[in-house]
């Protein structure tokens, strides 16, 4: 095993490669000597980052969809762009990379409270009317702890997640007849 020049200054959550390098998620500040606030990539010789600005809390998890890149976690903003916890990438300019809104127009989903002991909701924003779909939730090993199939309304739909589950963080998927949509929650017991 080989260490990459630099490392990271704090814990990493995500790596997905992605047209040939390596990005990275966490909560770190530095990688390999630059500034990088939670995320970066490795081209194999050396870290870059991106140009929109700092992400201003952790990255909890990436997904590559249609050709793009996405990145989820408890971050509101991107530089000065208020991202509700999901924003995509566009390319990779040369040595640093854009992050970007994602449209409102589009299928997205938010989780609240997040972290939480046992009980979180999933609001569903700009579904069609009757769209049906699984709902999962897994482990960062990929075990599937629950699935449900659930039918959704149109507009904003909520979901109820009650379930006793140990402290840690989870991966939750919904696949619907629309889109398929990534997410992360933290059970944190007090």
């Amino acid at each position: 095993m080989v260490c990459i020049r630099g490392g990271v200054d704090a814990n990493v959550y995500s790596l997905l490669s992605f047209k040939g390098k390596l990005n990275v998620g966490g909560e770190f500040e530095i990688a390999g000597g630059i500034n990088a606030s939670r995320f970066a990539y490795w081209n194999d010789t050396t870290w870059a980052t991106t140009n929109g600005g700092g992400v201003f809390n952790n990255v909890f998890a990436m997904a590559v969809y249609d050709s793009v890149l996405y990145i989820g976690g408890i971050f509101g903003y991107i530089g000065n762009v208020n991202c509700n916890h999901i924003a995509r990438l566009f390319d990779y300019p040369d040595s640093s990379v854009s992050i970007n809104e994602v449209e409102s127009t589009q299928v997205s989903i938010s989780i609240y409270p997040n972290p939480s002991e046992s009980e979180f909701n999933i609001d569903v924003k700009n579904i069609d009317e009757g769209c049906s779909g699984i709902l999962s939730v897994s482990d960062l090993l990929g075990k599937k702890i629950l699935e449900k199939n659930i039918r959704l309304n149109k507009g904003n739909s909520t979901i109820d997640i009650k379930h006793q589950l140990p402290d840690g963080i989870y991966l939750i998927s919904l696949i619907t007849t629309q889109a398929k949509l990534y997410s992360s929650i933290i059970v944190q017991k007090q």
